[in-house]
């Protein structure tokens, strides 16, 4: 059997040490914890720097071919965070049941302030002409799709989590 050539992988995360494992199978996947490799704090303005520091990082540590990468979730309704993040989206030390919870409890609050206006616009109909109900309703359309996009997003957001939890 031919000798795997050596990985380093900059994650501490099981999830994506399985991951990259079945991705490369070319290589023997080694975790960077198990050669007591400390991660740097991220400095990076983008995923990409951040996986080049991760990296560096680890093939300096380590004298051996490193892979790093970063990663974290992008959601549009909220102006694109909580991004690079996402790991402590809640607060610095937070897990991730904690940053599941608040992205949660931060897209219902965009819902409510949607619905809020949505009530708003009614109120504002039964105290209009007719000239403005056509433009009343239009932004009620409007608002409508923006509130069912971000419970579609919210959903999605979930099952992607529960299956990377369910898949450790």
């Amino acid at each position: 059997m031919a000798h795997k050539q050596q990985l380093v992988v900059a994650t501490n995360n099981k999830g994506k040490l399985k991951e990259f494992s079945l991705l490369l199978p070319a290589f023997e996947i080694i975790a960077q914890s198990s050669l007591n490799i400390v991660p740097e704090e991220e400095l990076g303005k983008t995923f990409f720097e951040n996986s080049i520091q991760k990296a560096r990082v680890a093939n300096n540590a380590s004298g051996i071919a490193a892979l790093g990468d970063d990663s974290g979730l992008i959601v549009p309704a909220l102006n694109n965070l909580p991004g690079l993040h996402s790991a402590r989206y809640a607060h610095k030390n937070a897990n991730d049941e904690e940053n599941r919870e608040h992205l949660k409890n931060e897209l219902e609050k965009i819902n409510e302030y949607n619905q809020e206006i949505l009530k708003d616009l009614e109120y504002q109909i039964t105290n209009s002409d007719d000239a403005n109900i056509s433009q009343i309703n239009n932004e009620i359309d409007v608002i409508n799709r923006v509130i069912i996009e971000n419970k579609l997003e919210l959903e999605e957001i979930i099952i992607k989590l529960s299956q990377i939890e369910s898949n450790p």
